[in-house]
């Protein structure tokens, strides 16, 4: 594998990525809160064939600037866009899971004319009634995960790695990489956890993206954010929007990675040149 890493300046920030390369339509891969750019690997190794394929660390992860408070989905749509202009691409694909999957959305919504379409893996598009994960109250999303983190951070990589191995039936090539994120996090996102921060409604920046969208979902009794209403929700207010169910988590690339890229696959060769 010959990719390229490199660090550009965009949006006020060093931004660092990887990326496969090659005259190929460009597809963007934003990872979620406390990953990097390479914990999309196996995804990567199975679109580099057909597709030039650029994980960048968002702002405060792996090897990219911190954000200096700043977290908010806008903030990271805005290093998007930039990002996206540094390299002159030619409306790419995004595509994003739960952190990045907001940063998808809100790009999409926001800079509607240069993107091709979006994918997005179980975003906060939720009901007003419904928690963000169920069984959890909102109130405590925030510093529950700022524990969690700021224990992983501390924790040596390799028995985050064993860890992994054991109790993750994840892609196995992912798993240095899942391990190396949580010690690369800046203090200052670890810090930014502990009071989610008010953003607009998912539903109403879905409203104003006009490009097809593949909606993937997962379980929520098995820890995953978008129902089946919400999901309804979804395609009643967008309608090119496809959606992908699996009956899996959060992590619903990595609880069924084949299902999820017979999916990505299938629209993306809906949506790109052949």
């Amino acid at each position: 594998m010959k990719w390229q890493q490199a660090t550009l300046q965009a949006n006020g920030l060093h931004i660092f990525f990887t990326r496969t390369g090659g005259d190929k339509p460009p597809v963007i891969l934003n990872h979620g809160a406390t990953d990097n750019g390479l914990c999309w690997l196996p995804v990567a190794e199975q679109l580099a064939e057909d597709y030039d394929v650029l994980m960048p660390d968002a702002r405060g992860h792996g090897r990219s600037s911190s954000g200096n408070g700043r977290y908010d989905s806008v903030s990271r749509a805005e290093d998007l866009i930039a990002f996206i202009n540094a390299l002159n691409l030619k409306k790419p694909v995004i595509m994003g899971h739960s952190l990045g999957a907001q940063t998808t959305l809100f790009t999409a919504a926001l800079y509607p004319k240069q993107i091709t379409a979006a994918i997005l893996e179980d975003p906060i598009l939720r009901l007003a009634e419904e928690e963000v994960f169920a069984g959890t109250q909102d109130k405590d999303v925030g510093k529950m995960m700022q524990t969690n983190v700021m224990r992983s951070k501390k924790t040596p990589a390799f028995i985050l790695r064993r860890f992994a191995r054991k109790n993750f039936n994840w892609p196995r090539n992912e798993l240095k990489h899942w391990a190396q994120s949580k010690k690369q996090l800046s203090d200052d996102f670890i810090q930014s956890l502990g009071a989610l921060q008010d953003e607009a409604d998912g539903f109403d920046m879905l409203a104003k993206v006009s490009v097809p969208v593949l909606l993937i979902t997962g379980n929520r009794e098995k820890g995953a954010i978008v129902s089946s209403a919400a999901a309804e929700k979804a395609q009643s207010i967008h309608a090119q929007l496809q959606v992908a169910h699996f009956d899996t988590g959060h992590n619903i690339r990595r609880e069924n990675f084949d299902g999820y890229m017979q999916a990505v696959k299938a629209f993306l060769r809906q949506v790109t040149p052949a």
